[in-house]
């Protein structure tokens, strides 16, 4: 006896979605008949994949492969069903893999607004809460599984983290630029700044100008001056303690004051965080895009 039953279910099976939305599943349905043995009911294919005429496209998934097994366990028969699927990623590609990128390089340009404008803190404010967001509306689309959890939550995770740390930076930037110039800057801090502008060099040129241009004396406080070719004539200048000449030479050398280090700052964070945000767009995307 052949029977050919129509049967309407509803079955769920286990996911990995470690590379969502580039995620491959693989889902087996068995069937069997309780109560039976295996010469009393005995389950056998009449063909070696699924019939998938009356199957109906879905927008998300996209059916690569199916199998059909037959399965003798217990002194019971069983077929397997398996179905291999892939999810179809234009639309997360679309609405939030690229924007998540472009926010990650959005994130770095706080620090080239102009300190004076007041909207630096806001922008910065603005792209945190932005990844925070997406990592809800991503949670959102995916099941609830800690093990494993998806590369682009820790992703997002990474660059809301990155973007916490440019808004931090971006504060404590504000506060120095707006420091009063009466307040001593650090020796080191005006060694690091003043080295990062290239100003020790210049600072340095000028000294050996400086010196080049010294008068000459001889023992006795005689300054000579040149006076044309071959001759010179000696004039009597006073000469003050040593203690004078070092009175004229300023503390801060360098010209280094609370606005460079402001600048100084922004420009070292723009490069900081923009190298961290392609850095980790390479450890956690990377591997996302290999699955296509």
């Amino acid at each position: 006896m052949v029977w050919r039953p129509g049967v309407v279910t509803t079955t769920g099976c286990v996911v990995d979605v470690a590379y969502f939305p580039f995620d491959k599943q693989s889902c087996n349905i068995t069937f069997t008949n309780w109560g039976f043995t295996k010469d009393e009911v005995k389950f056998k294919p009449t063909a070696d994949a699924i019939d998938l005429r009356d199957f109906s496209p879905s927008d998300e998934w996209k059916i690569t492969k199916t199998r059909l097994i037959e399965e003798t366990l217990d002194n019971g028969s069983f077929v397997k069903f398996e179905i291999s699927l892939e999810r179809q990623p234009m639309y997360y590609l679309i609405n939030f893999f690229l924007p998540i990128v472009i926010m990650g390089i959005l994130n770095a340009l706080v620090f080239i607004l102009p300190l004076e404008s007041g909207e630096r803190v806001g922008y910065s404010v603005s792209s945190f809460l932005t990844f925070a967001v997406y990592l809800t509306l991503i949670a959102d689309g995916m099941p609830r599984t800690s093990e494993p959890m998806a590369i682009l939550s820790y992703y997002l995770v990474s660059m809301i983290v990155m973007s916490s740390v440019a808004t931090i930076i971006t504060i404590f930037t504000l506060r120095v630029y707006l420091k009063d110039e009466d307040d001593p800057i650090p020796t080191p801090v005006t060694l690091i700044v003043a080295c990062l502008n290239c100003l020790v060099c210049t600072v340095e040129d000028d000294d050996d100008d400086d010196e080049d241009e010294t008068p000459l004396l001889d023992s006795d406080g005689l300054e000579m001056e040149t006076m044309g070719k071959g001759s010179a004539r000696l004039h009597q200048s006073p000469i003050e303690d040593n203690t004078s000449w070092t009175s004229d030479v300023p503390d801060n050398k360098y010209e280094v004051d609370w606005k460079l280090v402001a600048s100084t700052l922004d420009a070292f964070s723009f490069v900081a965080v923009l190298g961290g945000s392609i850095a980790i767009a390479v450890v956690f995307l990377i591997p996302l895009v290999a699955q296509m």
